[in-house]
């Protein structure tokens, strides 16, 4: 076993090298340039033509729906605990560096939904189901498509269970035993897996919202609470911002793992843009306005990174600038520092639910790469109950093997993505 997890690390230190981010870097910079001398990318744009998509319905996912299950995907446990790992780990410029990455990160966004959109097929039951499977498929590449799906799945168990489980855990330990916590949670995922995707959309779209505002108001009380510091928590990520550290944590914490160690989690990803993981969710939308589609993706990008993980950091930079100790504890103080226990309760009890809209998303993009593989209802069901099971491990293990493999598949997912994608590119920009 020893064995096994040495060579996985191995394994993990390779495809999440220095290369790998470059990469990234470089395919998001071209479409970030491309696309913004388009004037695709322009604010204005963006939220004009996601607006008017979000309330449209059809016989298929809403777009506020498709949104809701990307973000519920990324937020909380990344824009939450991921950043404040990235600031311990990398100083106050992290989160400069974040910024950075975001902007390159909505090019990709925006290319990886729209060649998702562009390649999607209509299924039996009149939904739409697309993504980096059928734009490899359709260049003749069917095998790295297969490969994909059988990573995204494999990632579910990683990024989309054990470590949103691992977050909500600990987020209640001081009120719920280990065991109450399982019998909790398998209750309520027992139920979300029996109704299936459908359900799933429904909860998210109302659950990422109300918590999202919520958290975003109390986080916006805060920093006004020290107003008078923020001209100097700004000059701090300025001047932090080039030192080395701070370089390598924000770009970590953004493109690869949120930097959620042991104890909390190994790694999932700030916002996944070129993971290929949120245009699963995007291309089931029932319209057929691809651009319009890939501003909402961009738009998730932005509320992720550049609203809720800056709020975020600015509450840590702002309330405990000094504190010691993990992610949790750390917004626990500073949300007991503005609301007493109220603050506390309110912070663990956000978690919770970020955590596991997390999960609700991941479910819903394996169920997406099993009805690409198998057309039988049964190979959900089998999903069903091994997800299940890893979540009762979750609660009680934390495998240092389980987020090395899953760390590896997040990246083996990324790839074939970000070929596909780069496939596309002339498509895409002249959609």
């Amino acid at each position: 076993m020893e064995k096994l997890a040495y060579l996985s690390a191995q394994i993990n230190q390779i495809v999440w090298g220095e290369g790998v981010i470059l990469l990234l870097l470089g395919i998001g910079l071209y479409f970030f340039i491309r696309l913004y001398r388009c004037k695709v990318l322009r604010l204005k744009v963006i939220v004009k033509e996601s607006g008017k998509l979000l309330f449209q319905k059809g016989n298929g996912l809403s777009a506020l729906a498709s949104l809701s299950t990307a973000l519920g995907a990324t937020l909380g446990v990344g824009s939450v605990v991921g950043v404040a790992s990235a600031i311990m780990s990398g100083g106050a410029g992290a989160l400069f560096w974040m910024w950075v990455c975001a902007l390159i990160g909505m090019g990709l966004k925006y290319a990886e939904t729209v060649a998702a959109m562009k390649h999607r097929r209509r299924q039996k039951d009149g939904t739409f189901l697309g993504g980096a499977f059928y734009i490899l498929e359709d260049h003749r590449l069917t095998f790295f498509g297969v490969l994909f799906a059988l990573f995204c799945i494999i990632a579910s168990f990683g990024i989309g269970n054990v470590v949103p489980v691992t977050t909500i855990v600990e987020a209640m330990a001081p009120y719920v035993s280990k065991e109450s916590m399982m019998i909790v949670l398998l209750l309520l995922l027992g139920i979300c897996l029996f109704f299936g995707a459908a359900f799933i959309l429904k909860l998210n779209t109302w659950l990422v919202p109300l918590f999202s505002i919520v958290y975003g108001l109390a986080c916006v009380y805060l920093i006004l609470l020290h107003r008078e510091q923020i001209p100097q928590v700004f000059w701090l990520i300025l001047q932090d911002a080039f030192q080395p550290q701070a370089q390598v944590g924000g770009i970590f914490a953004f493109f690869s793992a949120k930097a959620l160690h042991y104890g909390i989690s190994r790694g999932v990803f700030s916002h996944e843009a070129g993971m290929g993981s949120a245009p699963l969710a995007h291309a089931g939308a029932a319209h057929a306005q691809i651009r319009a589609q890939g501003y909402l993706g961009v738009l998730e990008v932005f509320m992720d990174t550049m609203v809720f993980a800056t709020l975020s950091a600015f509450v840590c930079l702002l309330c405990v600038p000094d504190h010691q100790g993990s992610a949790i504890t750390l917004f626990t103080a500073a949300f007991e520092s503005g609301f007493g226990m109220i603050g506390v309760l309110l912070f663990r009890f956000a978690l919770v639910c970020f955590a596991f809209s997390s999960m609700l998303g991941w479910i819903y993009y394996a169920f997406a790469a099993l009805r690409y593989l198998f057309p039988y209802t049964q190979s959900r069901m089998v999903y069903a109950i091994l997800f299940l099971c890893v979540s009762v491990a979750g609660v009680f293990l934390q495998s240092d093997l389980l987020w090395e493999i899953a760390d590896t598949c997040n990246a083996l997912m990324m790839l074939p993505n970000l070929f596909a994608i780069w496939l596309c590119r002339k498509e895409i920009i002249a959609v």
